[in-house]
């Protein structure tokens, strides 16, 4: 695999940490405090992916003969794509934990065969193979149906999915989950398990979008405005906001949180809760002034309030 060989080689780290540490250049720091708690935070997010990495290798050899096959296809793939590109890693981490949040949640649900599991952890790992790209300015905000286009045509017209099996039985769900996961709603004419595929990719991906936010931050983190009353009015209506109807940099924050409206199990809440992603998201950001930390300290206690409530923690 890509990064499986690097995994706990101590040389590799400091290589990797000594170019966290002139990376930190880039980001506007004027002095060595700064500097060096923006180089924890990067050695956070290198130890996390080679969490994820280590996590996805365990249990590879726990499910061999279905997940092993479904990560060899995806390696081959993508080996051809930049990993020292930012933006390439990213999606490249936000594959392999939302395969990993896949199989968590379909598991959980123990409803599933084994060979159904492995459909879910497929959907996760190739949900966004069509967006994977040689180009240094690659952003994670792609058209979604342009998204949905070239995902399809990488797994069934260049028949990707081929090379991992022959079966075709899931070749509907799967076109249908893929569809379905950014958008509102469920597919019309799907059966019970089906509509659970396609709530589980929904949920895994939202989740997982949190997690990008704070280690890959792609919006800007700056906050000088409160958001626009538009955003505000949907995200106190527990409205999920699409990033088209943002302004500022205060709405891209409340997209980013909306997507916990979405979430179709209580788990995904009490995953939302254990990694503590509300309060890492705010301490993420950067206030122009006291008035406007203030607001959305606020709205954190909110939230707070609202994820313990759909977990079911007493008094919340």
């Amino acid at each position: 695999m890509l990064y499986y060989n690097n995994i706990l080689h101590i040389e590799n780290i400091k290589v990797e940490t000594m170019w966290l540490y002139f990376l930190s250049e880039d980001f506007g720091f004027r002095n060595s405090e700064q500097r060096s708690v923006r180089c924890l935070n990067k050695l956070d997010i290198l130890l996390e992916n080679y969490a994820i990495l280590l996590y996805t290798y365990i249990n590879q050899r726990r499910y061999f003969m279905k997940s092993s096959r479904i990560m060899k296809i995806f390696e081959q793939y993508v080996r051809k794509y930049d990993m020292n590109n930012i933006d390439i890693k990213a999606r490249y981490f936000h594959s392999l934990k939302v395969m990993e949040l896949c199989r968590e949640l379909a598991t959980g649900l123990g409803i599933f065969s084994e060979d159904e599991v492995a459909v879910c952890e497929l959907i996760g790992l190739f949900h966004e193979i069509g967006n994977f790209s040689k180009t240094p300015n690659y952003q994670m905000d792609d058209d979604i149906n342009d998204s949905y286009n070239r995902t399809i045509d990488v797994l069934f017209n260049k028949k990707l999915i081929r090379e991992i099996s022959k079966e075709t039985k899931y070749d509907t769900v799967i076109k249908m989950a893929i569809f379905a996961y950014d958008k509102n709603g469920f597919p019309a004419d799907i059966d019970e398990k089906g509509r659970h595929m396609c709530a589980i990719i929904k949920d895994a991906h939202n989740l997982d979008s949190f997690r990008l936010f704070v280690n890959y931050p792609y919006v800007d983190t700056v906050i000088k405005s409160y958001p626009s009353s538009l955003v505000y009015d949907d995200f106190k209506s527990f409205k999920t906001i699409s990033s088209k109807v943002s302004d500022n940099a205060s709405d891209e924050v409340l997209v980013t949180l909306s997507k916990m409206y979405s979430f179709n199990y209580k788990y995904s809440y009490y995953l939302l809760k254990q990694n503590d992603y509300v309060n890492k998201i705010f301490n993420s950001l950067n206030f122009d002034n006291s008035e406007l930390e203030g607001f959305f300290k606020q709205l954190m206690v909110v939230l707070n309030n609202y994820i313990d409530k759909r977990i079911g923690v007493v008094n919340a």
